[in-house]
């Protein structure tokens, strides 16, 4: 596999996980307990839809958006198994998810081309504003009810703090593909 077919799929991947965390974050905003939380969360929505749309032009640039059908199981598995049940969980997914997804960007971009690494930034970056508004909620929800800290180490993301039923089977893709199958193969034979 050639470097701008890795980037692509990389980017076509990205794009898919994009798309999959607006449609998180939109049905977040039906978690919002008033009208101030719901409008914040529709800023998080807006963002999120500007991501989506920067990283889905960047991978029809380069010709890879017909790959994002390879990624959808595994996000589509992920995101169902940590969806929140309430305002709380909803936030907690976000700051943490925001963390990961920041310092996981942050491995990619030395990989990138230019371009490609600025998108990345820009999409998966600059999100210091939407954790700091989940952290403040985050502390004014267990500051205001501190019974409900008791269930906060289950589960910050839905069911991040419980083995998860699904065989591993499902995680992983029948055949590997690409330049890592090449690299186990080598080892392995």
């Amino acid at each position: 596999m050639a470097a701008s077919d890795a980037i692509g799929d990389l980017l076509a991947a990205l794009s898919y996980g994009e798309r999959a965390a607006l449609r998180r974050a939109e049905a977040n905003a039906d978690l919002a307990p008033d009208e101030r939380t719901r409008k914040q969360q529709e800023h998080v929505v807006a963002r999120e839809r500007e991501n989506a749309a920067l990283l889905e032009a960047r991978a029809r640039e380069v010709g890879r958006t017909d790959r994002e059908g390879t990624f959808a199981p595994f996000f589509d598995a992920f995101f169902e198994d940590t969806e929140p049940r309430d305002w709380l969980e909803a936030q907690a997914w976000h700051y943490v998810g925001d963390a990961l997804v920041g310092d996981f960007g942050d491995v990619l971009l030395p990989a990138l081309d230019r371009v490609s690494a600025e998108v990345v930034r820009r999409a998966l970056l600059d999100r210091e504003e939407q954790e700091g508004y989940a952290l403040d909620e985050l502390t004014r929800l267990l500051e205001d009810d501190p019974r409900r800290r008791d269930g906060w180490p289950r589960t910050p993301g839905g069911s991040s703090g419980r083995a998860s039923p699904r065989p591993a089977g499902r995680w992983w893709p029948r055949e590997p593909s690409g330049a890592c199958s090449a690299e186990r193969k080598g080892r392995s034979g």
